[in-house]
Formats: structure tokens, C-alpha cells, sequence
């Protein structure tokens, strides 16, 4: 952001990339906890890691806002982030009951 003069860092889009890692986590470890395999847990390329070992949960649970809350606050709680002032920008909707 220091040197990006037109980058901005709402709390919106913190709180969009808050839930994608969550999700992240959440596919890729445990669904409840998003604890997950560090080593496993790096996007050089855009596939999942079978290769390396990883395997999907044997509980199959779903993976929902309720779930993915708790997630997304532990993430919040320990990121250094800074808000700084964006435009006005229309809602995002991320399903029928999930707007930000």
C-alpha cells in the first residue's frame, strides 16, 4: 500500500479475503477448525496438492457461513491490516443471504 497510491484496502475486501482463506483452510484441513497441513497449503499452481500427499476429510462435512464464521474471525484477529478510505462500491453479493 506505501507504494501504491491507488491501491485502497477497504474493510469490504478485507473482510472478502477473510472468508476465502477461511474456505481455504477449511477444503484443504479440518472444516471446523480450518486447521490444515502448512506445507500443503501453498497455491504456486492451481491444483490441489495429491501429489504431495493430500487427501479429502473422511467426515464430509459442508462447508457453510456458520462454519466458516469462526474461521474467518480467528483470521481477522491475527492479521496486521490497515483500512484505508475506498470509493463507494456496490454490494457484493456471495449468495442469497451473504452480502458485503
Amino acid at each position: 500500500l506505501g507504494h501504491e497510491p491507488d491501491i485502497t484496502n477497504p474493510v469490504k475486501e478485507f473482510n472478502l479475503r477473510n472468508r476465502e482463506s477461511g474456505f481455504y483452510l477449511s477444503v484443504m484441513g479440518n472444516s471446523l477448525t480450518g486447521v490444515a497441513p502448512k506445507q500443503q497449503i501453498s497455491f504456486r499452481e492451481e491444483r490441489l496438492p495429491i501429489a504431495e500427499g493430500w487427501k479429502t476429510s473422511i467426515a464430509k462435512t459442508v462447508i457453510t457461513t456458520e462454519s466458516l464464521n469462526p474461521i474467518e474471525n480467528i483470521i481477522s484477529d491475527v492479521s496486521n491490516w490497515t483500512a484505508t478510505q475506498a470509493q463507494a462500491r456496490e454490494d457484493l453479493v456471495l449468495g442469497p443471504n451473504l452480502t458485503i
